[in-house]
């Protein structure tokens, strides 16, 4: 198995590239949104399969003339030699197609929007003799106290997860004058607690994905969709007590689970 890691945040803006051009008048008879794999001399790599590519950013490596999101296993210029030792049991160039209007029923567009939104920050692709399997991860690291700059330096921008932890304590603020405030916030304090069940549980398994272990698989959707379930729960008891915008965060941007993408025809371009 190969598993390849990609940026969500570059991967999302090709998915949206590719679904909006989806929706135009001259993409009649064309394939559906998809997101295209491929590799070569610039590494390994990502791009939106609408007609009319994106260019590629001045600062993007390599020499690709479209935006492109890079494995980070193997960007461009990475040696050959380490290519090959990585795609050692794929067929090779890879020529692989995403569909983003897949599954039916949970699309993986709106999984990519919805992990977004939750703030996970990472793609990972893995690779193997039964087809592909799409997983999402929050690789960042956030401290329990923020170090103190030095003096005359300049205050870091928050990020966007620190956004989201600000957002979701100035509800709480709102919430106050509440009947039921110490219900909503203890609901909102569980869905916190649920956040970080899902994550950690998500993590684990992905890495045993990558060491080819699946026996934990059955019981690791069993227990995500036992907290979504409860997740959904709370969203509902957070709306009948008048907190609806956290019931609504509560209820969507789930970390992503695995989605199975079989072998499709080879992906054309790049």
């Amino acid at each position: 198995m190969t598993r390849l890691t990609f940026d969500l945040d570059t991967v999302c803006q090709l998915a949206e590239h590719a679904a909006a051009a989806a929706t135009g008048t001259d993409h009649a008879g064309l394939p559906g949104p998809a997101l295209l794999l491929h590799s070569g001399s610039n590494g390994i790599w990502l791009t939106s399969n609408a007609p009319h590519r994106q260019a590629a950013p001045a600062n993007q490596p390599g020499t690709l003339d479209r935006r492109a999101a890079f494995a980070q296993q193997c960007p461009p210029g990475t040696p050959w030699l380490e290519q090959v030792r990585l795609l050692r049991t794929e067929a090779t160039p890879l020529t692989q197609v995403l569909p983003l209007d897949e599954p039916t029923g949970n699309p993986l567009l709106g999984q990519l929007r919805a992990a977004y939104l939750a703030g996970a920050t990472t793609v990972t692709v893995l690779l193997s003799g039964t087809g592909i399997d799409i997983a999402v991860g929050r690789h960042r690291e956030r401290p329990t106290r923020h170090p103190q700059p030095a003096d005359g330096a300049a205050q870091a921008a928050p990020s966007r997860a620190d956004q989201q932890d600000a957002h979701w304590q100035e509800l709480l603020r709102q919430y106050r004058p509440l009947p039921r405030y110490e219900r909503i916030s203890e609901l909102m304090a569980r869905i916190d607690l649920l956040r970080e069940d899902n994550a950690r549980l998500h993590d684990a398994h992905l890495t045993l994905v990558g060491f080819g272990v699946y026996a934990q698989r059955d019981e690791f959707f069993a227990r995500t969709a036992a907290i979504h379930d409860e997740a959904d729960t709370i969203s509902t008891e957070l709306h009948a007590l008048g907190a609806h915008e956290a019931a609504q965060l509560a209820r969507d941007g789930w970390t992503l689970t695995l989605t199975a993408h079989h072998a499709s025809t080879p992906a054309t371009g790049g």
